[in-house]
């Protein structure tokens, strides 16, 4: 009875604990050819499974300053970190989460194979950037930091590099489809710590029964 009680048990918590795993798809900037104001640029972009699956990306992201919040919460974002930097300066990012962005535009499509299409405009308070592009040919829009690329006469802003974001495979989900709710998983758990609770009894008088015909 114990051992299946246990069993039950481990069920219902294996069940809870896979629904409420969760995990992102990464994408690594790989820089194709240089421009006069960058002549190096880096970044990472990581999607969460829901929005990588759906294919799709529209994302408008308010947050105000000094940790007043944002809008759609940081935890109803497709986008989980986001980050860019070009000539090896402090980088434009939102990481662990996009409430570092007081700003955060998103419009991505996603095809079969992966690659990314659209636009990306993130702004900190320390400066801003904007990529977009088709799949395998991005562009580096504007790049601009407090640092030395800041738009007016002695620092023009940086841009026009070329790049592509590359898929890392080993964050691609498992399985396309959605996790399933543990609440079945709960119920089934529960089921078999009660089948084993009334089992017990239900043996218990069998064997009284035999006593008493002996």
């Amino acid at each position: 009875m114990k051992k299946s009680i246990w069993t039950g048990l481990f069920i219902a918590a294996a069940g809870c604990l896979s629904a409420t795993a969760s995990a992102g798809v990464i994408y690594h900037w790989q820089q194709l050819t240089t421009s006069p104001t960058i002549s190096s640029s880096s970044g990472t972009l990581e999607i969460s499974n829901e929005a990588w699956l759906s294919s799709h990306i529209d994302l408008t992201q308010i947050c105000a300053s000094f940790g007043g919040g944002c809008l759609p919460s940081v935890a109803d974002s497709p986008i989980l970190a986001f980050n860019f930097a070009v000539n090896g300066l402090t980088p434009v990012y939102g990481t662990p989460a996009p409430e570092s962005f007081s700003k955060l535009n998103a419009r991505l499509d996603i095809t079969s194979s992966g690659l990314l299409s659209g636009s990306l405009y993130g702004e900190d308070y320390t400066g801003s950037v904007q990529v977009g592009g088709t799949p395998g040919d991005w562009e580096v829009g504007t790049w601009v930091t407090d640092e030395g690329c800041w738009q007016d006469m002695v620092y023009p802003y940086c841009s026009g590099a070329t790049g592509r974001w590359v898929l890392d495979p080993s964050t691609i989900p498992a399985v396309a489809v959605p996790e399933p709710s543990p609440l079945p998983l709960f119920f089934l758990g529960a089921a078999i710590v009660l089948w084993a609770g009334r089992r017990r009894p239900a043996f218990a008088l069998k064997q009284r029964r035999r006593q008493r015909l002996k």
